[in-house]
């Protein structure tokens, strides 16, 4: 075959890939349960799912069956048992068959929440009072609303979006705000402005212009002194400050600082956030190190091992380690439940099922070979063993469970069975999870005694010529020698007869980070502490920014690449500010684009080519999709 033919063949080939419709790989990955038929729809919940037809909602099975036909202007549930539904212009409630519970009578209805295997509590509001009414099998007609008003009382409840959650539900009291329980007390939340739905034991407080966290008994967990905040997930919550978002723990820790444009909740061990640097999407663990490098538009949490992503306006799903599971090719998605998925095709809502189960392992830290942890909070050239859930610093952890009562035999920074024993308990002692592993959340406990300044002690006045020694403790192994302040006082740097220096936050005297040796760097990567002229470089060396030659005599040599990424460097950290995991990101990215454009220039210069001698091929003979192949150039013959 000579090279123009082959070269055609390609081409056709390339448009194929391009304009073959998605529907011919449902096979592959995916397949219809219910055909696209619906005006709109939402995910299955009981086995059921509400479908529109002809501007009405009704109920189908997992078979395609209308089990309730489309009569309805609205329907909402949260379990699946109970829906609201609106009809004539007024709301009443539905069970699962479309036997009506409660008759159409309210103003306004919020689906119902459960607070028991068979009981579930809807608000409902008649002219500008609500209410709140128990939905159930064995509920007794004299014995369904919470609390004893009436709707000829003027009632104190004004709910909030929400409903309930966790047995609670957040209403707007006379004078405040509360959460509401089943049986009709209320927990006041003093000060506050408003209140959300209580997860994980926590409600999002507005005090003000500030937000905080109140627990289901009222009192506030965690005080506000954040811009916003999201609900709390799997034991962690995403805050902001106003410009970047991170996560705290229960105890309103900064766990994971503030580093992205955007966050959302955990699930799954995983968390979607906006990369500032990339301006994409992608996705981190507890510990802040990307699990899946940011490409999407829009990502959203995981559930069951499937997450919903959006590139260039489609939405697919994605498994835990990032790979398509469906490629973004839908107009618009819901989450897969009780195992399908609704899916709007050319205007058409259906449901498709998976064509096989997808893994639910997550993506190992540190795998992605282009994305940089964003939140560790040490730095060794040394490799951190398997148990290291992050490149924390074993010798302390050593001596923090030695402190805190627990025997992890020498202190030599090496992990073994008695170390990881000691873990162990220190994590059961502390109601933790209980995985002998290191990860963010037992660190944090194990640190929690050193959440407090510094304290200088001066020593004996008989030693007056002998300088003041600093004392930071459970901090050093042994007595500080020295102590900096970088960043115009915001992070104190310790040094120490132990061999150590330590990063803190000034204002806390949080621990940042711990290097071994006597050089450091403050935590956002822009003041050297270090011995000689050139650290600076050698840093940045290190972090593999700049790769130079070797000479013989191992001098280092700067070619004119080096010679630019130098420039590059200098230029992002010292006029931009911009950190160094910022810079890989930035020069990765800057690397990936230059070989795009030159793929993209050879591409174009193919086609022209090809046009110019074939005219151009028909888009109706793309009938076949093949995995498309990397380029490569070809000579005419």
């Amino acid at each position: 075959m000579t090279h123009r033919c082959k070269l055609t063949v390609f081409l056709l080939l390339l448009f194929v890939a391009v304009l073959l419709p998605a529907e011919v790989l449902s096979d592959e990955t995916y397949r219809y349960e219910i055909e696209p038929r619906c005006e709109d729809a939402h995910i299955f919940l009981g086995g059921r799912a509400r479908c529109k037809q002809a501007g009405k909602w009704g109920l189908i099975d997992s078979a395609g069956t209308w089990r309730v036909s489309p009569g309805f202007d609205a329907l909402q549930s949260t379990t699946g048992m109970y829906w609201a539904a609106k009809k004539g212009g007024r709301w009443g409630f539905i069970d699962r068959d479309g036997k009506v519970v409660e008759a159409f009578r309210y103003d306004a209805a919020i689906a119902p929440g459960a607070v028991g295997e068979t009981l579930e509590i809807a608000a409902v509001r008649s002219g500008n009072r609500w209410r709140y009414l128990r939905l159930g099998p064995r509920v007794p007609k004299d014995d369904r609303w919470v609390g004893d008003l009436r709707f000829e009382e003027k009632s104190k409840y004004v709910p909030d979006a929400g409903g309930f959650h966790e047995g609670r539900a957040p209403v707007h009291l006379r004078n405040g705000w509360g959460l509401l329980s089943a049986d009709g007390s209320v927990s006041r939340v003093s000060g506050a402005t408003a209140l959300f739905g209580l997860f994980d034991g926590l409600a999002v407080a507005r005090f003000g212009k500030k937000r905080g966290f109140a627990d289901a008994a009222g009192r506030v967990a965690i005080r506000p002194r954040f811009k916003d905040a999201r609900r709390f997930s799997e034991g962690m919550a995403a805050v902001s400050n106003g410009s970047r978002w991170g996560f705290v723990d229960r105890g309103g820790e900064l766990v994971i600082p503030y580093r992205f444009d955007k966050a959302r909740e955990f699930s799954e061990g995983i968390a979607p956030v906006l990369d500032s640097a990339s301006g994409r999407w992608g996705y981190i663990n507890k510990n802040g190190q990307w699990v899946i490098r940011p490409g999407f538009d829009r990502a959203y949490g995981f559930e069951a091992g499937v997450a919903i992503v959006n590139v260039g306006g489609k939405r697919g799903f994605i498994d835990a380690q990032g790979a398509y599971l469906i490629e973004p090719t839908f107009e618009d998605v819901w989450r897969f439940k009780e195992g399908l998925a609704p899916v709007k095709l050319d205007g058409r809502w259906g449901f498709i099922r998976l064509a096989s189960t997808p893994s639910t392992r997550v993506a190992d830290a540190g795998a992605v070979d282009d994305a940089t942890p964003v939140a560790a909070v040490a730095h060794s050239d040394a490799e951190s063993p398997a148990h290291v859930g992050f490149t924390a610093d074993v010798r302390e952890a050593q001596a923090l469970l030695k402190a805190s009562g627990f025997n992890p035999g020498p202190v030599d920074g090496q992990w073994g069975a008695r170390t990881e024993t000691a873990v162990k308990a220190f994590q059961t002692g502390s109601g933790l999870v209980r995985t002998g592993y290191l990860d963010w959340g037992t660190v944090t406990a194990l640190r929690a005694p050193l959440y407090r300044r510094p304290v200088i002690k001066v020593r004996d006045p008989s030693e007056k010529d002998m300088p003041p020694e600093v004392f930071v403790p459970l901090g050093h192994a042994q007595s500080v020698v020295s102590i900096h302040f970088l960043t115009n006082g915001r992070y104190t740097v310790t040094r120490s007869e132990d061999e150590t220096v330590k990063v803190w936050e000034t204002e806390t005297a949080r621990l940042i980070r711990t290097i071994p040796g006597f050089e450091a760097f403050s935590a956002d990567g822009r003041l050297m502490l270090a011995r000689g002229s050139n650290q600076t470089l050698r840093l940045w060396e290190r972090e593999g920014l700049i790769r130079p030659i070797r000479s013989q005599g191992n001098t280092r040599l700067y070619d004119d690449h080096a010679c630019a990424q130098l420039e590059a460097i200098l230029t992002l950290t010292r006029d931009l500010g911009v950190n160094l995991a910022g810079v890989e990101i930035i020069l990765n990215l800057k690397e990936q684009l230059s070989k795009v454009q030159a793929e993209s220039d050879m591409l174009k210069k193919l086609v022209r080519r090809a046009l110019r001698a074939e005219n151009q091929i028909p888009r109706y003979h793309a009938l076949v999709k093949v995995e498309t192949s990397s380029i490569q150039t070809v000579e005419e013959e």
